[in-house]
Parts: C-alpha cells; sequence; structure tokens
C-alpha cells in the first residue's frame, strides 16, 4: 500500500477534537436545587472528582471517523502483494557492441532462464544472439521511449513485470524531460571510456562548416586546431534541400529561411520546390507527413504533432511563432548540428541526472485506486450512521 498524498495524514490530529467535546459537555452541566432533593440518600450526592469520560464507545466512534477522514484524504493506493520473485523479468538492450560485452554474462543467463531479452529497435526485435547486433543506430531518447511502451504493451500487467534497459550513458538521452519507465525498473547505463568525441563537420566547395571551441557554427577554410573532428566529413558536398508546402506564402517563407541560413553561416544549399524530386536529397521540409523514409534524409514536417520514432523526422507544430520571432533560420540551423551530430556532447550524465531523466510511471495507480475507496468510503457511511445511532440513543 502507498499513500499519494501522506501529508494528509497531519488531519488525523483531530481526533482530539470530540475527546476536548466530551471534556467540555460535562463542564456545562449545573445543579439545580430543587425539593425533591431532600429525599436522595447522601451518597448519591457525593461530587465526582478527576477526569471522567462519559459516553465512551460513542467517543472511539467519533474519533475512528476522524481518522478514517485522514487516511481517505491521503489517497492509499493498494499494491498487488505478489512478491518479487513472481515478476516477469524483460530486458531491454541498445544495439551497442560495449553493452553487449559488458553485460554478455547477464543476458546469456537471462536467455537460459527464459526471461525475454528484446532489442531496442523500431520492432524491439527478440535477441537471438547477443553477438549478432542488428544494422540499428539508437541515439534519440524517443527511440527509447518508443521502445520502453512497446516493449511494456506486450508484457501483460506491469505490476508483474520487472523490466531492466541497458543503454550507453550518453548527454543525448537528456534531450527530453523524462523517459517514462514502470515501476518495477533498472537501469544499467555505463560510460563507455572508447566511446568517440571527435565531432563532425560538412565540406563543400573549398570551405568546411563545423562548430568551433567557442560553441559558435562557422564556415572556414580549415578546421579548428586544437579540437578533435572525424577524418573524413559527413557530406562533402552542397547540401540538397526540398520544399513542399500546400500553401505557397508558406513555402516561400521556408525557402526565404533556408537561403538566410545558407547566407548566415556560409552554408552551400541548392533548394528545389519539389519533394518528389527523383534524386535522392538531404532535406525534405514539408506539411505532409512523408509516406516513405530514407535514412539519409533529413524530415521537418510543420503543422503537425506527432511522436518522433525515427532520428531524421523533426516535428514543427507552430511554425508561426519561429516566424515572428525572426528564429526560424536560427531553428534549421539547430536541427542541422543535431543530425549531422556537429558538436556531440562529451560528459556523461551523472547518476542523479539518469534519476531524474527515468521517471517510473504507474498506469495502473488508478485501477486499484478504484477498486479500494468505495470499501472506505462505506465504512465512512456506516460508521456516521453508527454514531447518529449511539448519540440519539443515549441523547448525547
Amino acid at each position: 500500500m502507498e499513500l499519494l498524498k501522506p501529508y494528509f495524514l497531519w488531519s488525523a490530529l483531530a481526533v482530539a477534537i470530540p475527546v476536548l467535546i466530551h471534556f467540555w459537555h460535562q463542564k456545562k452541566g449545573k445543579v439545580m436545587v430543587w425539593a425533591a432533593m431532600q429525599w436522595l440518600s447522601e451518597k448519591n450526592q457525593q461530587q465526582n472528582r478527576g477526569i471522567q469520560l462519559d459516553n465512551v464507545p460513542l467517543l472511539i466512534i467519533r474519533c475512528l471517523l476522524l481518522l478514517l477522514v485522514a487516511f481517505l484524504l491521503s489517497q492509499p493506493v493498494w499494491r498487488h502483494m505478489a512478491g518479487t520473485e513472481t515478476r516477469q523479468r524483460i530486458h531491454l538492450i541498445q544495439p551497442d557492441a560495449f553493452l553487449t560485452q559488458n553485460f554478455r554474462f547477464e543476458l546469456e543467463e537471462a536467455q537460459k532462464k527464459g526471461e525475454r531479452v528484446y532489442w531496442m529497435s523500431p520492432q524491439t526485435d527478440a535477441v537471438e544472439s547477443v553477438s549478432d547486433l542488428p544494422p540499428v543506430t539508437v541515439t534519440s531518447p524517443l527511440q527509447v521511449q518508443a521502445a520502453i511502451n512497446r516493449v511494456m504493451q506486450n508484457a501483460g500487467d506491469p505490476q508483474q513485470t520487472e523490466l531492466h534497459v541497458y543503454v550507453v550513458n550518453d548527454r543525448h538521452l537528456a534531450a527530453i524531460p523524462h523517459i517514462y519507465t514502470p515501476t518495477a525498473f533498472s537501469l544499467h547505463a555505463p560510460v563507455n571510456p572508447d566511446q568517440k568525441t571527435a565531432a563532425a563537420y560538412l565540406a563543400a566547395e573549398g570551405k568546411k562548416l563545423f562548430v568551433n571551441q567557442a560553441n559558435t557554427l562557422v564556415s572556414q577554410p580549415a578546421l579548428e586546431a586544437g579540437k578533435s573532428f572525424k577524418q573524413a566529413p559527413v557530406v562533402d558536398r552542397p547540401l540538397t534541400v526540398s520544399v513542399a508546402y500546400q500553401d505557397k506564402a508558406m513555402q516561400k517563407t521556408m525557402i526565404a529561411a533556408v537561403q538566410a541560413l545558407s547566407d548566415i553561416y556560409d552554408i552551400q544549399v541548392s533548394v528545389n520546390g519539389n519533394a518528389d524530386a527523383g534524386k535522392s536529397v538531404d532535406w525534405v521540409i514539408t506539411d505532409q507527413k512523408p509516406a516513405t523514409l530514407l535514412p539519409q534524409t533529413v524530415y521537418i514536417v510543420s503543422g503537425t504533432i506527432a511522436p518522433a520514432t525515427t532520428p531524421n523526422v523533426v516535428y514543427m507544430p507552430e511554425p508561426d511563432d519561429l516566424i515572428q520571432m525572426g528564429r526560424l533560420p536560427e531553428w534549421l540551423g539547430e536541427q542541422l548540428i543535431a543530425h549531422y551530430n556537429l558538436n556531440p556532447a562529451t560528459l556523461p550524465l551523472s547518476k542523479t541526472e539518469l534519476n531524474a531523466l527515468f521517471k517510473p510511471a504507474t498506469p495502473g495507480d488508478g485501477h486499484h485506486e478504484a477498486r479500494t475507496s468505495p470499501w472506505l468510503l462505506i465504512g465512512f457511511v456506516v460508521l456516521v450512521g453508527l454514531e447518529r445511532w449511539v448519540a440519539l440513543t443515549k441523547n448525547a
């Protein structure tokens, strides 16, 4: 059992109220002298000394009522009482050679025990062999969240499932506020000491586009000394961009934003207004969700809010706000830097940051609370009826 609002238990101190009322009720009586009192025996006229409680059963019922109200306000949630040994274990691992080598023994033992082991892939394929890595690269936290959601949808009762997630400790995971996990959850996020931190860069027509040590996107004939770069550019030609909007005014605005990005950062860009061009392009900026996705193409879809399960699809829900603030070229530049990894994060996440990032979610709380609260309310109604019956019977 858990209390969603345990601070309401302080209201249980109100149990002192009926006790004080009972004491006050005793003191408010006054002795009235009348003629018949002379016939009473002397022992019946003796005054009581000390503090005495009157109507003790009624006092107990009223105290129980206040305690039950405090308990209801704290919102109790009843959990299954089954132990952790009865939970099914599911292992979800990021396709990475460092992870599979680091946790090979644990994963192979899990397979021998019949526990389910899945790759963190778009289809969450079952792991046949830990050595056979699928041709999938997981770098986005949205991909991690989507894989967790798919696994838990097929897991059955989430309260009886213990999920183990294996990911490389990378600061790119903190691109979103939270990654929601089930209650029974274990995170395995080691730091890869051999992970390359060399920055990528673009090259075209004798110039190189990269992020310098001042964290600024620049275009220069030579790379900056003192910073580690990859041996070859990720793109060695001018970028090709296709802009296709149903609204012609918006299409002109997007083309102008791309041209502004090209002029500001001296990026060699070739823009056309046809997203269905025969040749592949580097960027597709459109207001229509693409039917097919090419892995080497960045898709920027505006006016749509949807979960991005692939790293090369970026949704821009409110382009008008970026246009009014004049930030559209800057925003497009941020997407270019993120997609081509021009400014890689080198510092891993701390343990505190990982605990804050992976947040346990309890989707079954409402169901358990709905089954528990009616019984508490029925008990409350019964106690109220019993209190009224005793009070009327005792005339208290």
